[in-house]
């Protein structure tokens, strides 16, 4: 009799794991992406094997004494349910685990891992979605293309921490003001754009105007106050582009519009598109101008105001290039911040300058030579070496060689910049302030900068005859100089009056196109051959023909 319970208890429990079993063979069945029959035959043959179980349970009641082996036979089979049912569940649980992992690796194949918000290739999904629905009903909608204005200054000087927070609280502030229906994303780095169903020419230069506005008040990241702008570019479906690759791309070229142009934004011009269509083309042949020395220099006279007399140059780089023809600084160097190539033009121009330097030595002409350097260039660690070693190989006086930093970029917050700084004045070489009174420098903190010269920026000098307010700047900025033991040097001038007002007003260098314009080395020896025709200059001296 106790085989007899023995047997039917094992029988029960055999039963109750294949009923357990059960449930999750059915979930697999249901799963949408189970193309495989294998588990619904599983799923039938746990039915017979459930049924087989009743039967024998009722046959064993009807019996009398089962006999031993009986009582083995149904203990395997119980614990043939047990692995059953251990198998059913883990292969449930890793098409689980398998569903989770795919459903976040679509959703970070169309999200941003930064931001959570929708990334690129869900922008491009998406507008290519409202192409098509409007082939079946006509309606417009717009596309915001957002760049951030001077980020990587801002991500280079404080940090790729701080850089990816102020990232998150422009996301944060833009999605506030955008509206459901709207899709705002991500497209990398300091680039956002915003999809407007809907939206006519009026509602999308309204949203653009707002969001422009609404970044106006500065970001408080790592408690300090970061002012931050941004450029967008619209673009319409279908007077813009009639594919999301056309009208992406036109919302980008209107961006850089509206960058070029300082508006905050603008609507795409197809009249402008030739030349953002130069300006690709450029970006593309930009490391090639590098290695085939296209980038040439040309050299603007600096004179003594005092002694009338040569006192150096400024390098500036200009472009010869192929198709375009002469390419100025303003176009070409935006586009190596873009690309990644400022650095790079940097070392060249220091390089040809100081080789420069070097044949004029060699030919007994001694002049200074002022070579421009950008933030990027003075966060540049190794720096003092590279320059070290340029003038080492061409022998140079380092105390002839002129590095002028924008105001700007002396006030970045950076031990890295200072250490830069402090290296290349223990070189010998002198320091420039370029660009003084555009920024929002103090003196007292200028007066910590080792920099031999104040350069003073020449939209004051232009008007300083004509603008009271400018004149002021200019007087003042020349005796606070002075007082520090810095000279100073105007650019911008243009014309006989300010010419003669700086010399009123003790300013010790000038330059500007009233003296002399930019000129090539050859057409600058000519230059500086009629310059020393007599003991004092009488300007302005004309270039060669």
């Amino acid at each position: 009799m106790i085989l007899k319970y023995i047997t039917m208890s094992l029988i029960v429990v055999g039963l109750v794991l294949l009923l357990a079993s059960l449930q999750p063979v059915r979930k697999i069945c249901q799963e949408k992406e189970c193309t495989d029959l294998t588990w619904n035959f599983i799923f039938i043959l746990l039915l017979l094997f459930i049924a087989g179980y009743i039967s024998q349970l009722i046959m064993l009641s009807r019996q009398s004494v089962p006999g031993l082996a009986e009582v083995l036979v149904t203990a395997v089979f119980s614990g043939g349910s047990l692995f059953v049912l251990l198998i059913t569940r883990s292969s449930l649980s890793s098409i689980e685990y398998i569903r989770r992992i795919s459903a976040l690796e679509l959703h970070y194949a169309y999200h941003d891992q930064l931001t959570g918000l929708p990334n690129r290739n869900f922008l491009y999904e998406k507008v290519d979605g409202l192409i098509k629905e409007n082939d079946r009903q006509h309606f417009e909608f717009a596309v915001l293309m957002m760049d951030l204005n001077q980020f990587k200054e801002i991500n280079d000087s404080m940090g790729h921490q701080a850089g990816d927070k102020l990232i998150q609280y422009v996301a944060v502030r833009i999605k506030k003001i955008l509206r459901v229906t709207d899709t705002f994303v991500r497209l990398g780095g300091d680039e956002f754009a915003v999809l407007l169903p809907g939206a006519d020419e009026k509602t999308a230069n309204t949203v653009a105007r707002s969001i422009v506005q609404f970044m106006r008040e500065p970001f408080q990241v790592d408690r300090r106050q970061i002012p931050i702008g941004l450029s967008i570019g619209v673009a319409r479906y279908p007077d813009d582009g009639a594919s999301a690759d056309i009208l992406i791309q036109h919302a980008d070229v209107a961006m850089y519009q509206a960058k070029d142009s300082g508006t905050g934004y603008a609507v795409y011009d197809a009249s402008a598109d030739q030349y953002t269509t130069d300006r690709l083309s450029m970006l593309c042949n930009l490391r090639d101008a590098l290695d085939n020395h296209e980038i040439t220099l040309y050299y603007q006279p600096i004179v003594d105001l005092g002694r009338g007399k040569v006192w150096g140059v400024e390098a500036l780089a200009r472009w010869r290039h192929a198709e375009l023809g002469m390419v100025m600084p303003s176009e070409f160097i935006p586009l190596a911040v873009q690309s990644n190539q400022m650095r790079l033009l940097s070392q060249y121009v220091l390089h040809a300058a100081i080789q420069q330097m070097a044949q004029w030595r060699d030919d007994n002409i001694e002049l200074r030579m002022s070579v421009n350097l950008t933030v990027y260039d003075i966060q540049d660690v190794l720096l003092p070496d590279k320059l070290r070693s340029l003038i080492e190989r061409y022998r140079i006086n380092p105390a002839r060689l002129v590095l002028e930093i924008t105001e700007s970029s002396v006030m970045t917050d950076s031990h890295s910049v200072r250490v830069v700084i402090e290296q290349l004045h223990e070189m010998g070489v002198t320091l420039a302030i370029d660009d003084f009174g555009t920024g929002y420098s103090s003196l007292a903190y200028l007066k910590q900068i080792p920099a031999d010269e104040i350069k003073i920026d020449k939209s004051f000098v232009r008007d300083m005859t004509r603008d009271d307010n400018d004149a002021v700047i200019v007087r003042t900025t020349i005796d606070l100089a002075h007082n520090m033991g810095r000279q100073v040097i105007a650019e911008g001038v243009e014309d006989r009056e300010a010419y003669d007002l700086l010399e009123i007003l003790r300013c010790d260098l000038a330059q500007g196109y009233y003296i002399c314009k930019p000129l090539p080395e050859p057409e600058l020896r000519q230059w500086l051959a009629r310059t020393r025709s007599g003991d004092t200059i009488t300007w302005p001296f004309t270039s060669p023909a």
